[in-house]
């Protein structure tokens, strides 16, 4: 791996998506598959080695995130993001193991 920030991984990605004349559309209503495929040709034109299956769990996801979703290895089942200890857990958990309750989902959804 060369030697770059994450921060410059990030506005690498996306200045090379903005660049693109395909769209492509991030969101919890869109197919992920597309945008699945964007990261692996990006992670394989730098020669990264792909996320390892728990890379989850070692990420801090911005509030907004908290949210129900997907989990975005496995794409069984819901999960949602701890608000306050940043844990992934399984939806049907009403509390986290640190005793913070599971967030309801906003925006009508």
């Amino acid at each position: 791996m060369n030697d770059v920030l994450p921060s410059e991984v990030l506005f690498g990605f996306a200045a090379w998506l903005t660049g693109r004349d395909e769209r492509i559309c991030f969101s919890a209503r869109d197919n992920a598959a597309p945008a699945a495929e964007v990261v692996a040709e990006f992670i394989k034109a730098n020669g990264w080695d792909s996320p390892r299956d728990n890379f989850p769990e070692r990420l801090v996801y911005p509030p907004s995130a908290a949210e129900l979703h997907v989990h975005p290895t496995t794409k069984q089942g819901a999960y949602w993001t701890c608000k306050e200890c940043r844990a992934l857990n399984v939806l049907d958990l009403e509390k986290c193991d640190c005793g913070e309750p599971r967030p309801t989902r906003s925006g009508g959804g």
